[in-house]
This record gives C-alpha cells, sequence and structure tokens, in this order.
C-alpha cells in the first residue's frame, strides 16, 4: 500500500490512501499486536490485506465498483489521485 501505487502513477500524480478506509482482516490485527509490527511496516510489506488496487477516473469509480460487485468481488475505495 506504500511503495506499488506510487509506481502505476505518472510523475504528475501521486496516491493519497486514506488508511482508515482499508478493512483489515482479524488475522493482520492478530499479526500486528503479536509482532508489535507498526502501522507503516504492515502497509509495506502486508499490503494491510489489500489484494488489488485499481486506478480509474473518478467518473467511472461508481461504474467500475459495481462491475466488480457483479462480478462477486467487493470493492472500496482506498483513496485518491493527486497532483503530485
Amino acid at each position: 500500500m506504500t511503495e506499488n501505487p506510487p509506481r502505476m502513477c505518472p510523475l504528475q500524480l501521486a496516491p493519497r490512501i486514506d488508511f482508515e478506509a482499508v478493512r483489515l482482516p482479524p488475522v493482520f490485527d492478530w499479526l500486528q499486536r503479536a509482532g508489535s509490527v507498526a502501522d507503516e511496516e504492515m502497509r509495506r510489506t502486508f499490503n494491510c490485506g489489500v489484494g488489488m488496487v485499481v486506478a480509474v477516473g473518478a467518473a467511472d469509480a461508481d461504474t467500475i465498483m459495481a462491475e466488480l460487485s457483479a462480478l462477486g468481488e467487493s470493492p472500496f475505495r482506498v483513496g485518491e489521485l493527486v497532483a503530485a
């Protein structure tokens, strides 16, 4: 969540991730507590359970989320792209 999204952006854009929006699966909560792992390390190493990030235009976001939901996925917004 901290290294890959910036690499997928053109130089003029940067991701602004809302880590409060990320639904941390229970196993990651346990892992963080049991290993005393800092939030930043959890995001860098484990992606906090987020399997894939898809960047789309704001006008297309609702349509793409509906299509992913229809395919059985559980999409959620993790942030936005902003000017770098």
